[in-house]
């Protein structure tokens, strides 16, 4: 008992500092060796990222271009990339997931090591038709690229300096002035609350600072025209025949939870979709950013991480059971909630990370629920307060430009048009006197700051 208890602290010590890992989709693909420890843990948690494993087992995969894999006995299974981090493959009956290695060499210079991954998890994969939960049969395993020399390269990682958490964002209102004064579709508001934040808080606000690299969007195909041909011109889970499936705007605060806020929030209305409206529940963020071993706390995490493979692995709580604090806080209790939610299914739009368009967002939308999206969030956004949003040729009017990466996680809700300018409705977690009662709207299908990039779509499961 006492060897479990210091495992799972391990664990918990181990995710709770950033993945800065930085490795592209072409130093992934090729042959692997996966090494596979006993497939005998009752949950995942007891896979430390830097654990030992003992394997047992080992296995051969080549992971080939755009997302499929296949073992040495030509079995073929489905691959992704999960951003810049780790890498998800599913293949006969078995569901794999690890981050790829780095190392810190000096404080905040790291190298990313392509070629091996961390400790992962291994376990049964789900049967989509017929979900049984808890998920089964959790193992640990380890994956070594086969060819080829040591995929290896160096980075900066992006800091906290004394100065970003020192420095007060301040008052805004010429930069606001100048905005208004600079474009015609949206509108810019200089927020109070905003001026007392420091710059370091402002980056927490807009998901942290990540080497996550912008991907764009896929080409959209005639047979993807013509699969979304009939969808209405404007839909709006918010209003679907007098309904709202869609449940009220939060507020992160300055922790860095907006991909837990975005989970839940898809994870919600896909509940009161499926139920007709009869149950719109209200899932607990902080239960994600305290006890969460795929996400990094008050430092960000990824949609499809949490929306889609946590919440199908353990489930989500319910906001009662686990109140939201917005503080890094250890995991009170694990075990806590009778009435856990999990989802059946989950994956990025168009299939594999990379894949993802504006034709295919619309299309899950309409077909699945709201939607997370990821995109990076510029100064001038902070300010929006209604309109549709594009940015803006306004340069920042700070000394320097602190929000340029970033990964802020959002759900999209619907889409519309107005005066010719086609956009998405956008569900934001920075409480409803910010922008259009807590919602934004953005330009669609020039993929605005990258938000046309990164989706993920999430079935969640209510029994039979």
């Amino acid at each position: 008992m006492l060897s479990y208890i210091c495992i799972l602290v391990f664990c918990f010590a181990a995710v709770r500092c950033d993945v800065p890992t930085n490795c592209s989709y072409p130093e992934v693909v090729g042959k692997w060796t996966f090494y596979i420890g006993q497939s005998n843990f009752t949950t995942g948690y007891q896979c430390p990222l830097e654990g030992k494993v003992d394997p047992v087992e080992k296995i051969h995969l080549e992971l080939m271009f755009p997302d499929k894999v296949m073992d040495s006995d030509g079995s073929i299974g489905t691959w992704t990339m999960v951003y810049n981090q780790g890498f998800d493959v599913s293949i006969k009956g078995r569901r794999f997931f690890a981050f790829l290695q780095y190392k810190e060499i000096v404080k905040d210079v790291i190298v990313s090591i392509c070629n091996v991954t961390f400790t992962g998890w291994v376990r049964d994969e789900l049967n989509t038709q017929q979900p049984v939960f808890p998920v089964q049969n959790w193992g640990c395993y380890y994956g070594v690229k086969d060819q080829g020399p040591a995929q290896r390269k160096v980075h900066v990682r992006p800091s906290r300096s004394h100065f970003l958490e020192s420095q007060r964002y301040g008052d805004k209102s010429d930069y606001v002035q100048r905005l208004n004064n600079h474009q015609l579709t949206w509108r810019a508001a200089a927020y109070p609350r905003f001026e007392n934040m420091t710059i370091s808080d402002m980056i927490q606000l807009a998901g942290g600072r990540k080497n996550v690299p912008n991907v764009r969007p896929s080409e959209i195909t005639p047979e993807m025209r013509e699969m979304v041909k009939d969808l209405p011109e404007s839909f709006d889970w918010r209003n679907k025949e007098g309904q709202s499936y869609v449940t009220p705007i939060r507020n992160q605060g300055s922790c860095g939870s907006c991909y837990s806020f975005g989970s839940m929030g898809a994870l919600e209305a896909g509940v009161a979709i499926a139920t007709n409206g009869r149950i719109k529940p209200v899932f607990s963020p902080q239960y994600i950013v305290s006890c969460s071993n795929y996400s990094q706390g008050c430092d960000g995490g990824m949609g499809y991480l949490i929306a889609g493979k946590f919440a199908q692995d353990y489930g989500v709580v319910m906001e009662s059971d686990y109140p939201y604090t917005g503080e890094q806080t250890t995991c009170e209790n694990w075990n806590i909630g009778s009435d856990r939610i999990h989802v059946s299914d989950y994956g990025y739009v168009g299939g594999f990370y990379g894949g993802c368009n504006e034709a295919l967002m619309g299309l899950a939308l309409v077909k699945v629920g709201p939607i997370v999206v990821s995109f990076n969030v510029t100064q001038d956004f902070f300010h929006y307060k209604s309109g549709i949003y594009q940015r803006p040729q306004v340069p920042t009017d700070l000394s320097f430009n602190p929000f340029e990466v970033n990964n802020h996680v959002v759900v999209v809700v619907g889409y519309g048009m107005e005066d010719g300018v086609r956009y998405w409705i956008v569900k934001n977690s920075w409480g409803t006197e910010w922008g259009e009662d807590g919602y934004f709207r953005i330009r669609r299908g020039t993929d605005e700051l990258s938000l046309e990039s990164i989706a993920v779509w999430t079935k969640p499961f209510l029994g039979h």
